[in-house]
This record gives C-alpha cells, structure tokens and sequence, in this order.
C-alpha cells in the first residue's frame, strides 16, 4: 500500500509539473496567480508534501495549483485523500516469535532466576531511584546554609557600621521615576485600507500606516479556519457563532494568509473593517476559500 501511495503522490507531482509545463507557464508565473510561495510549488512538483504547512494546506495549495495550470483541482485532491485514507492490511499468517522459555519447553537452566536474585536487583534499582532524590535534597541544604551565613554577616556589618542613635534616610532617584509601559500604536478602521488586487478572486492590498493590526475570525455557523501570518501558522481550529478567534498583528506583519474550509459562512474583519470575498472564479470551489492580505508599508 505504501508504494501505490507514493505512486499516486508522484503522479500528482509530475501532472502537475507536466500541465505547467504545456500552459507555458514558469513557477514565478504560477506564484503570481496563487499567491502561494515559491518553495511550496517547488515541493508539490517534486512530491515533498511534507514540505507544506499541514495536510490542510496540501489538499488547499494542489487544488489552487491544478487550477492555475488548467487541471481540475478537485479531482487531484480527490486522488491524494484516497491514497491518504487507504488502510494497511496486515497479515495475520505471521506469528509471534515464542519466548526463550517455551521454545525449550521451560528446562533451560539459563531462563531460571533465584528469588534472592530478584529481590536484590529490586533492592539495587530502588537506591538508584532514590539517590538523584538525595543529592538534590542535600544541594537545597547546602544553598539554605549559605544564604543563611550571608545574611547573617550582612546584619553584623550594617550593625557595626551604622550607630544605633543615627538616622540614615536612603533615597533613590530611579525609584521615584515611574516607568511607563510603551504603548504600541494600533490601527482603527479609519486608518487601515483594504483594496482588492485587480483581475483577483483572493488578494487584497492592505495599508495600516505602520500600526499593528487585529484580525478577526467569526462564523454564522460551525466551521474550521487557518491563519498563516509571514509564512507561520498563528492560529488553526474551530470558529463557532458564539466563539470566533482574534490573531494579533505585529507591526511589520507583510502578509496574511486565511484558509476556509467553509467561506460562505465566514466573516473576516481587520481592524473592525469587513473583509468580503468577490464570487469565485468560474469552475472554482466557492465553499473553500483563500484569502491573501499583503501589507504595504
């Protein structure tokens, strides 16, 4: 089974580079169309799936490929679930090798052990449980000691060196300097703007004037959602109605990238401004979708 896996993973690869190919199309090319990094498409010609992100990002990342090179995206996914759901047949002819024991019909002098044996290699490994528990036991005294000496000597040199009668008063002027927290400026709907690139389904322009952001993740009805933030996974699991998810964006955040298993009852808001898909493109999957956010700084 593990050889018509494979075999079915390579000819996923090579229908996928050989369409490419025929569309007279680069990787570049491709990248530009799916928005997908360019070691992703290298993988998936090469057959290292595990390259990509997660199996989500497979099935996703094949289909929007297949697409872009004219190959039915849904049928190539189909063909790799197959091969991943297949199940291992085991043979059940082969039979456990039997112990050293039964093999020699229980006689061998060898499998035989005495009882006062036993008990002291019992003995032995209970001391050698026990003796990492000594030694730490014995580090914490030593350490108690020697912080009780320093102290100790402390008090006797402060009594010794400042008179009973006097007044020493000790101030310390960063003590009276109250250190304030640095507030990181965050962007507000008024000042993030979201354009859609022209002639896309998926990719959208953002502007923040260098503010961080707050990405918003909510649904009208169960769903799974994946978020990817400079090519790392910030968040991956279920969006309820009454349990959405909010992911935190630094900065010098340059791209976002939002895969949903179930777009139509998705809601996608940055900065508290709606983020609206357009209507897929023809031939496509309109239930899963992929967002792409490019930040320009």
């Amino acid at each position: 089974m593990a050889e018509d896996k494979q075999q079915a993973q390579v000819s996923v690869g090579a229908e996928l580079k050989a369409a490419r190919t025929k569309a007279n199309l680069s990787i570049d090319d491709v990248q530009k169309q799916t928005k997908i990094q360019k070691k992703y498409l290298v993988a998936m010609e090469n057959d290292d799936l595990e390259a990509l992100p997660g199996k989500f990002y497979v099935r996703a990342f094949v289909r929007q490929f297949a697409n872009a090179v004219g190959l039915s995206g849904d049928e190539l996914v189909n063909r790799y679930q197959s091969t991943e759901q297949a199940p291992v047949r085991v043979d059940e002819r082969v039979t456990p090798p039997r112990p050293e024991t039964e093999q020699h019909g229980g006689s061998s002098t060898a499998s035989r052990v005495k009882p006062a044996a036993l008990k002291d290699q019992k003995n032995q490994q209970q001391r050698r449980h026990y003796l990492p528990l000594v030694g730490v036991v014995i580090i914490i005294i030593l350490v108690v000691g020697i912080v009780w000496v320093a102290v100790g000597q402390t008090r006797q040199e402060n009594s010794n060196s400042i008179p009973s009668n006097s007044k020493v008063k000790v101030t310390n002027d960063n003590q009276k300097k109250k250190q304030r927290p640095q507030k990181v400026a965050k962007a507000t709907n008024a000042d993030t703007k979201v354009t859609l690139v022209p002639n896309s389904t998926s990719d959208f322009n953002v502007q923040v004037n260098n503010k961080s952001s707050e990405l918003e993740l909510a649904a009208s009805q169960p769903t799974t959602a994946t978020v990817m933030v400079d090519g790392k996974q910030a968040f991956q699991g279920n969006l309820a109605p009454n349990a959405g998810h909010n992911v935190e964006l630094p900065i010098k955040t340059k791209t976002v990238n939002i895969s949903m298993d179930n777009a139509p009852v998705s809601s996608i808001k940055l900065n508290d401004q709606q983020i609206v898909l357009p209507s897929p493109a023809a031939g496509t999957d309109a239930t899963k979708r992929v967002m792409n956010l490019n930040f320009n700084k």
